[in-house]
């Protein structure tokens, strides 16, 4: 096969999509086309020969697409766009259910785990804190206990204030 420009192509390929052909209809069949020659007259006589490549019926009208539903899965990109319009998205569409494996433990040890999933949801001790509680006797914000001043201090106090 001789060598193919690349911009020829992408323009080949742009015509048809114009024409009304799809995206990868259009990038596989542009084959069809000669590049060196007009596109236009082409793409009107390939129409004409096949009108259901360009999605027309026999006569040239549209075909009814209401009937086909969009099955393939939302991207997480259109599934978050769906959530900020208010649409209500099912799951998470780019994460799927896992299967449960099959455990390969012993049968005591299957009944030890059962039990142990089982009883902890409801009977587990609540978290364990990691500092200590003032002890109760002592209320928690009160002044340290006072005793009278010697006299020997009160005396001191009087001579700096400068009243003796």
């Amino acid at each position: 096969m001789p060598r193919v420009n690349k911009i020829k192509r992408d323009k080949a390929i742009s015509a048809l999509r114009k024409a009304g052909m799809d995206p990868s209809t259009a990038a596989s069949l542009w084959k069809l086309l000669d590049l060196s020659a007009p596109l236009a007259d082409q793409i009107t006589a390939l129409a004409e020969e096949d009108p259901e490549l360009f999605g027309l019926d026999a006569d040239g009208n549209p075909l009814d697409d209401s009937s086909d539903e969009d099955t393939r899965p939302m991207t997480r990109a259109e599934a978050t766009a769906a959530r900020l319009r208010g649409e209500h998205v099912e799951g998470m569409t780019y994460r799927s259910k896992g299967k449960e494996r099959p455990s390969t433990a012993g049968k005591a040890a299957q009944e030890n785990a059962a039990h142990l999933v089982e009883n902890s949801k409801t009977s587990s001790p609540p978290a364990r804190r990691w500092y200590a509680d003032p002890p109760k006797g002592i209320p928690g914000n009160t002044a340290a206990p006072t005793r009278e001043r010697s006299a020997s201090a009160a005396a001191l106090a009087d001579k700096l204030r400068g009243n003796r």
